[in-house]
């Protein structure tokens, strides 16, 4: 989550608290002596989606209930108190196990605990009322999420650009060691290869988690089309991520010095790696409102011009070339994603 979305949270959360507790004060009996139960129940409904407020609150609820209904069940027993603690934190840890209770689970034995200790004497009026104001905050804390509804498209936003510029600095290291005067060893590449994975990786998280943001929220439709240009971009650049991944493992594999037939050789590796410069310009124009049609054609041509130079080898050295082969076809599916719709046919994806 990003800093401002992180904060916009911490004052729903507050906020919520605050009304909670306001809410509880006219009530007597148990909300009288623990009123704090409700502000407690409103801080875990409040989530940075609609949906996760609701599963969330559910999923504390049924811990509660749970962890109550063990405890009851081991006042009944004929045990000393110490013997009740030790079974009622067994069989509440072994319980949370379950998946269905998700982040909440340790609310199981610790509600278990709370019944058993702090509601001695009038365990059920206590486990009831735990549940209640718990359930009264969280439903405060629900309203709340429902009246002002994130949308988390701005961390979805973040979260491609910086894929983007990491893609794009992956493509200009390659560059610059296929530019190199000769061939890099084995250690000189892998000291270019950049871990890309962890950055996708969390792109998708941050994609499901927008995808999560949309649902029973009402300003989603307004934003439809904005939503949806970024969940395209978002899969494309997922696409991209892949492709330039297995296209440095490649690269990194076969165009070392060690190797006595490279890749490409010193006759291609100029224009392997203006292709590949121009392709991380293009995942940078490309980036926010920017129409990336020039910069497209311009590697489109890059690319051109590696496939003719990787022709004339073929001819020259009578070889297959399948690795250059490969390169230029990754190089040309990267692009084609990249693409906006309207150019996807000016763009082929094979060569």
């Amino acid at each position: 989550m990003n800093w401002r979305g992180h904060l916009v949270l911490s004052v729903k959360a507050a906020l919520a608290a605050g009304l909670a507790w306001l809410l509880v004060q006219p009530l007597w009996g148990f909300a009288d002596d623990y009123p704090y139960y409700a502000p407690l129940g409103a801080v875990i409904a409040v989530t940075s989606t609609v949906a996760g407020s609701v599963r969330e609150s559910l999923q504390g609820l049924v811990a509660i209930a749970v962890g109550a209904v063990i405890s009851l069940a081991a006042l009944r027993t004929p045990l000393p108190v110490a013997a009740e603690i030790a079974l009622v934190v067994l069989v509440g840890t072994a319980v949370s196990g379950w998946h269905r209770f998700g982040n909440k689970a340790g609310w199981v034995p610790i509600t278990a605990l709370f019944v058993l200790i702090i509601g001695q004497g009038d365990a059920v009026d206590y486990a009831f009322g735990y549940l209640g104001l718990v359930g009264l905050g969280a439903a405060v804390g629900i309203g709340l999420n429902v009246a002002f509804p994130p949308l988390a498209l701005s961390a979805m936003a973040d979260s491609v650009r910086r894929l983007r510029a990491l893609l794009a600095d992956q493509l200009d290291d390659l560059a610059e060691g296929l530019l190199s005067e000769e061939a890099l060893t084995p250690d000189q590449w892998r000291q270019r290869q950049r871990a890309l994975r962890p950055t996708a990786e969390e792109m998708q998280r941050v994609v499901g988690h927008a995808t999560e943001a949309r649902r029973a929220n009402w300003r989603a439709k307004r934003w439809d089309e904005t939503a949806e240009w970024r969940y395209q971009q978002a899969r494309a650049l997922q696409h991209v991520a892949f492709l330039i991944e297995d296209l440095t493992a490649l690269v990194v594999d076969q165009e070392h010095a060690e190797r006595q037939r490279v890749a490409l050789g010193p006759r291609l590796r100029p224009h392997a790696a203006h292709a590949l410069q121009e392709m991380a310009e293009v995942l940078r124009v490309v980036d926010g409102d920017e129409k990336p049609d020039q910069q497209l054609y311009v590697a489109d041509e890059a690319v051109n011009k590696l496939v003719d130079e990787l022709r004339d080898e073929r001819v020259r050295s009578d070889s297959d070339l399948f690795a250059a082969g490969t390169v230029v076809a990754g190089v040309r599916r990267a692009l084609a994603s990249l693409a906006p719709e309207r150019l996807r046919d000016e763009i082929p994806s094979d060569w």
